[in-house]
């Protein structure tokens, strides 16, 4: 998804990774929109950048400066525009032991600034002290590097490098290792005009650590504008929610509250287990699983499950989807799928890939309903009317990159707005019982400098609806005038939703709750060099208020609580099971995992004729299923 930006500058681009990468948004975690909820606080992250100073930083990276003078003029630019509230340290590999056969070479690595927030000046010095000189040390600094971080925080490597790894351990490995010590690990890698193995090693390094890998290649100037561009399109679109670690098994499920939590599979790990106590009498449980799946195929499902192991509840749907794929189960604890007490939760993937699988996961306990006699049982859904562009001038909006730092969108207004390839734009949207969502987004035609660099084969965008549950939605609005592919002439992009009902849980479709609704704008485009794509989005709210659940005391959803218990990870555990199950990917898959995931590969089940089908699937753009569980 995100193309290589091997057009760039080295300093230009690798200031604006580096800066991406650094950046610690002091977001608060949106609690679900369907009530007034408290919030909590996204978890600090603490960063380390790992330079290369290696003997080859200074060969010439093209337009008469080396490698380090680029890297160090880009290095003075992120310290400068750090956010004080960012904790950031250095260390640097390769700086003191100039020969291989020399000893201490492989272990040639030290933490020239330790992590902290009030260490601007301390970074300054040691990027002026920066120089080519030794060894390539990359698996002994990564590990090095991981020790220098608190265990308490999110943990982010920054490596910075310009070749292949000359001393063992192989650094692939090491960011297996890495990989398997927590939920809130990753390892994003710089490449400096690198060559065909180091980029292969490179890359490995990324995909197995949930991180990405960014070359910065020498090219002509770039301007200004652009720059800015590609390091918005840098900008991670997190999964938002608590870090947990799930239980292997159902005997080991993890005891959760009503809430929003962020999990992952890794390894040959291929299922994770929570439990959830009733607090109501006869209530509902709802459990969706969520995961960024730009473009690919999801293996991702959820399953609420009995005390003694057998089925119970029923899923609302499970879709393919061009962004995001989500998905909801609901367990009642009365009827025909009636769950017993305590409901158990399974995330599971169903292939048998074995790289780092990030998700998010959402429990809301709904009570019973006491006036279902006078809800609607059948919504008419040709209600749904495809939206205007509003007359008045666009007003200027900056996107969210992320669920909960979504800005609000007033119905009836047109918002102007830009995304660059590989990004994720994110708006949010109140809607009420018994009222639709309609969403157009205007694109005006690629200017002739796009249209040069833009492969129009090769590129779409995509607009997904998801539910306060972070559920995926299906398009009820199938409009005409719709398209998803790039162009010269202006086009037209539409979807929506029939009216919010509490029977649409009977219906095939995810949106049975009022609240926040979120807006994704994707741009999959297939480019030689960053671009800002400008477009307009205008949102309609159609309908009147109706059809409001009456719920039994407390009266409404349950939807935040303090998690029960909390569990450790084994890291010695994690990485057994990752070395044995992962292994590196060859150059041209870690080429293909440099596509905008964010360090989320797609899971594709590695069987000929169902890959085949599935691909079809996802040709005619949306599948739409139900089950209900024995």
């Amino acid at each position: 998804m995100l193309p290589l930006l091997s057009r760039l500058r080295p300093a230009c681009l690798l200031t604006s990774v580096l800066l991406a990468l650094t950046s610690v948004p002091a977001f608060l975690v949106q609690a679900f929109a369907v009530q007034d909820q408290p919030t909590t606080t996204a978890p600090e992250t603490s960063t380390m950048l790992v330079l290369d100073s290696s003997g080859s930083m200074a060969e010439p990276a093209g337009g008469g400066a080396t490698k380090i003078q680029a890297a160090k003029q880009a290095l003075r630019d992120v310290v400068a525009a750090l956010p004080d509230d960012a904790v950031v340290g250095m260390r640097v590999f390769g700086a003191e032991v100039f020969d291989r056969d020399q000893p201490g070479a492989c272990t040639d690595s030290q933490q020239v600034v330790a992590p902290g927030t009030d260490n601007r000046d301390a970074l300054l010095r040691e990027v002026e002290r920066y120089r080519p000189f030794g060894e390539t040390p990359i698996g002994f600094a990564l590990r090095q590097a991981a020790q220098d971080l608190d265990p308490d925080t999110a943990r982010s490597i920054v490596l910075v490098s310009d070749g292949v790894a000359t001393c063992d351990p192989d650094p692939c490995e090491v960011a297996k290792e890495l990989s398997a010590q927590g939920v809130a690990l990753r390892v994003d890698v710089v490449g400096l005009g690198v060559d065909g193995a180091a980029r292969a090693q490179l890359r490995c390094i990324a995909a197995v650590a949930e991180g990405r890998y960014y070359d910065a290649s020498s090219a002509e100037e770039i301007v200004s504008s652009l720059s800015t561009a590609s390091e918005r399109a840098l900008r991670p679109f997190e999964i938002d929610g608590e870090p947990v670690v799930g239980g292997a098994s159902q005997d080991e499920a993890l005891p959760l509250a009503a809430g929003r939590y962020a999990d992952r599979l890794v390894g040959r790990e291929q299922e994770r287990w929570y439990v959830y106590e009733r607090t109501v009498p006869g209530s509902t449980v709802v459990a969706s699983s969520y995961e960024l799946q730009p473009g690919g195929l999801s293996d991702l499902q959820v399953d609420v499950v009995e005390p003694d192991g057998g089925g119970c509840g029923t899923s609302t749907f499970s879709t393919i989807v061009p962004l995001f794929t989500g998905k909801s189960d609901l367990a009642p604890a009365e009827g025909m799928y009636s769950c017993g007490d305590p409901v158990h939760v399974r995330v599971r993937r169903l292939g048998d890939d074995t790289s780092p699988l990030p998700f998010g996961l959402s429990l809301v306990e709904e009570p019973p309903v006491e006036n279902l006699d006078s809800l609607p049982t059948d919504v008419d859904t040709s209600v749904l009317e495809e939206p205007e562009r509003a007359g008045e001038r666009a007003r200027p909006i900056v996107a969210g990159t992320s669920f909960e730092d979504a800005p609000p969108l007033e119905p009836g207004t047109t918002y102007a707005a830009t995304v660059v390839p590989g990004e994720v734009n994110a708006f949010r949207v109140q809607v009420g019982w018994g009222q639709s969502l309609a969403v157009r987004v205007d694109r005006p035609g690629l200017t002739p400098a796009q249209d040069e660099t833009i492969s129009s084969s090769g590129s779409f965008f995509d607009l997904q609806l998801m539910s306060p549950l972070r559920a995926s939605l299906g398009d009820d609005l199938d409009a005409d005038a719709s398209t998803n592919r790039i162009d010269t002439s202006t086009t037209v992009q539409m979807t929506g939703i029939s009216p919010v009902a509490w029977s649409n849980r009977e219906r095939d479709d995810a949106h049975f709750l009022a609240g926040d609704y979120y807006v994704l704008y994707g741009a999959d485009v297939d480019a030689a060099s960053s671009a800002e794509l400008p477009y307009t989005i205008t949102v309609e709210v159609q309908g009147e208020e109706s059809g409001q659940p009456v719920y039994a005391s407390p009266g409404e959803l349950v939807t935040s609580g303090e998690s029960l218990t909390a569990t450790e990870v084994s890291p010695s555990d994690e990485a057994d099971e990752a070395a044995g199950g992962t292994t590196p990917a060859p150059a041209g898959e870690a080429e293909a995992a440099d596509d905008g995931t964010s360090g989320d590969p797609g899971w594709l089940v590695p069987v000929a004729a169902v890959v085949g089908a599935l691909v079809l699937v996802t040709a005619l753009a949306l599948v739409v299923r139900r089950r209900r569980a024995s």
